[in-house]
């Protein structure tokens, strides 16, 4: 064994030794011996909730024309036309142009299978076209499907009476400190037969729900309906419920 191996092996003896006396005599110190252990986190999870039954402040009502042509163009331009006859209703209706809004256009051919011969030849062509109106003037839901029906619209997707964006965020925001206060309502009833109390918060998460719109379903029934009309279509909005939810760890410990 050369010299400057002896001295490497040397060296590493040396550093083990200085480890393991070092370690030794931390067990030996009191000041490092008697370190009380870290005391258990004790916690407990809850779901707090706030609800509130508010009116709608948007309209949107959504409604299609099918027109048929023997050519694609034919459809096409049949289709315009009434749509054409649609936009300027709802203007008489009291609808802006911003307030309109293209959902769907859908060109497609239609055909016909001869069972006898497996020929599948195209007999005509179908257009559709369904448009969204979305206003806050809700006192207009009756004079916009009368008035599109009119027009010439053949099917009502839907009409509901829902809320902007805006409100149910304002709204989800402005409930969340009482859904806090629910969620430690909830911890102290479940911790009082046990002896615990709430010390307090080791987490909190919000968790805001959608609210659901109050309308019609999809459906051409409504459409129908209305089509030989004596007095407007009777619609009405009826209150909307939106909640706000939140998600807490309280610590805990005993009373």
């Amino acid at each position: 064994m050369d010299k400057m191996m002896a001295g490497t092996i040397g060296a590493i003896g040396a550093i083990a030794a200085l480890v393991v006396a070092s370690s030794l005599a931390s067990l030996d110190d009191p000041a490092v011996a008697q370190q009380p252990a870290a005391a258990p986190e004790y916690a407990i999870s809850v779901r707090g909730t706030a609800s509130a039954v508010v009116e709608p402040d948007l309209l949107r009502v959504s409604f299609g024309v099918e027109s048929i042509g023997d050519t694609a163009h034919e459809a096409l331009r049949s289709n315009s036309e009434t749509m054409t006859a649609v936009m300027e209703a709802m203007a008489g209706a009291g609808v802006r142009e911003d307030e309109i809004g293209t959902a769907n256009l859908r060109i497609h051919p239609n055909h016909n299978y001869d069972p006898e011969t497996g020929e599948v030849t195209t007999t005509n062509y179908g257009v559709s076209n369904m448009i969204t109106v979305e206003t806050g003037k809700l006192d207009l839901a009756a004079d916009i499907v009368d008035s599109g029906v009119e027009a010439g619209i053949d099917s009502v997707r839907s009409v509901q009476f829902t809320l902007s964006d805006q409100k149910r965020l304002e709204l989800q925001d402005s409930m969340v400190g009482e859904a806090m206060l629910d969620a430690e309502a909830r911890a102290e009833e479940a911790l009082r037969p046990l002896g615990y109390v709430v010390l307090g918060i080791k987490s909190a998460t919000v968790d805001p729900a959608d609210h659901s719109p109050y309308g019609f379903p999809e459906s051409g029934a409504l459409a129908m309906a209305s089509a030989d009309f004596r007095s407007p279509t009777p619609l009405m909005a009826s209150g909307q419920t939106v909640t706000s939810n939140v998600h807490v760890t309280f610590l805990i410990g005993a009373a």
